[in-house]
């Protein structure tokens, strides 16, 4: 054992000073470079949010609005309750007017001070010249602050289904849903903003490559891209003021799809309302996992390597897709 160490010595002081100041500096580089990952990785979830930056009255006194488009139940009335808790009147999105006035009640009993408004549209349906009126006569009135695009979903059951195997109509559906709809709409409420003003798209895990659920994907990652595209292009406009964040959620218990009790990496619609509104102190980011063990957990999967992230990928939906089929044949 003495003579390997003493081996090992020699070869080292024969290697030329120059190799191993180079071998040194290099691995210093790589430390840094580590180091430097893991606090930009954890600095986005301990910024203080910036949603406050949002509320405040314009030049004519009219005071601030947020709209937050599926405000009829799950993340989206979580939501509504959050922006006005820190001052913003609130203009709720769906498509079922009943359900809306009664979250409308709610939160006008919870927050009598604030101001509520009804935007009722499909979000589904081919947006159009209607969605332009609708926005004109419905919000044009407003000093609009706030846009949340939140509506959005998978296919109706069934939910895990081959693109093989699904309708034209339901694909259609579901894209225009989770993309065509918030980037035509974020297109027709951009003019309305005037100062500091924020756009958030939300998005989902799926994007990563869940099989099964093709078109909610796609769509999502289609809102991705849109997203930083939209940044950049405000910035050349000069409108730096205006943030573009995309928010990626994962599973979130206590909405119509899911019932189970919340877990570490699985938050309630209230956990999860709230670690988006902190994202925006994300800085320079303009996507970001909303909830911190869900990005923890993201970040371990990018150690996997690309057959192993297809093998459970692919393990994980067809035990959704098997499940859901047995429950449609007892139902």
């Amino acid at each position: 054992m003495t003579s390997l160490f003493t081996a090992a010595l020699a070869t080292l002081d024969s290697v030329p000073v120059a190799i191993t100041r180079l071998a040194l500096l290099f691995f210093g580089f790589k430390t840094a470079q580590t180091l430097y990952s893991v606090a930009s990785f954890f600095a986005i979830y301990l910024r203080p949010s910036q949603v406050h930056r949002y509320v405040y009255n314009d030049t004519q006194g009219r005071p601030p609005w947020a709209l937050v488009t599926g405000a009829s139940d799950g993340v989206g009335v979580v939501l509504a309750d959050e922006l006005a808790t820190v001052g913003l009147n609130v203009v709720l999105h769906g498509r079922n007017t009943t359900k809306l006035e009664g979250v409308r009640r709610d939160l006008e009993k919870k927050h009598p001070q604030r101001q509520f408004r009804l935007f009722v549209v499909d979000a589904s349906q081919t947006p159009g010249q209607d969605l332009d009126g609708l926005v004109t006569t419905t919000l044009g009135d407003l000093h609009m602050t706030v846009l949340i695009n939140n509506a959005g979903g998978g296919l109706r059951a069934p939910t895990y289904g081959a693109l093989s195997e699904t309708s034209t109509a339901r694909i259609v559906e579901n894209v225009t849903l989770n993309g065509l709809f918030p980037l035509v709409l974020t297109a027709r409420i951009l003019p309305l903003f005037n100062g500091p003003s924020l756009v958030m798209n939300v998005g989902s895990l799926a994007d990563i490559g869940m099989p099964f659920v093709t078109p909610y994907a796609a769509s999502k990652v289609f809102m991705l891209a849109a997203t930083s595209m939209m940044r950049r292009e405000l910035a050349a406009l000069g409108r730096s003021s205006t943030q573009m964040l995309a928010v990626r959620f994962g599973v979130v218990t206590g909405v119509s799809h899911t019932k189970t009790p919340p877990r570490w990496n699985e938050p309630d619609t209230t956990t999860m309302a709230q670690a988006a509104l902190a994202r925006t102190g994300s800085g320079s980011r303009d996507i970001v996992i909303a909830y911190l063990p869900q990005a923890l957990q993201n970040a371990v999967l990018g150690w996997l390597s690309a057959s192993s992230t297809d093998r459970l990928f692919q393990k994980i939906m067809m035990e959704r897709r098997i499940k859901e089929i047995e429950e449609m044949k007892k139902a």
